[in-house]
């Protein structure tokens, strides 16, 4: 037994597949820039962390130089 599809159906099945390959294409984006701004994040927290091991071997020196 076969199930007849209207044309109308099939027009509303794509448009409905249309519609949610946008959604999808939008969140794609979104997700790619919330992970741009994470990688961004990310390298703002390794330099601060690179200054920090800079500072902490100053200080370090500093502190052999006083003994």
């Amino acid at each position: 037994m076969t199930d007849h599809v209207s044309l109308s159906d099939l027009l509303d099945r794509a448009d409905q597949a249309t519609d949610a390959s946008a959604l999808l294409r939008d969140e794609a984006r979104m997700l790619i820039a919330i992970t741009r701004g994470l990688l961004d994040e990310r390298r703002a927290l390794v330099l601060g962390l690179d200054q920090i091991a800079g500072q902490t071997r100053i200080v370090m020196q500093y502190a052999a130089l006083a003994r």
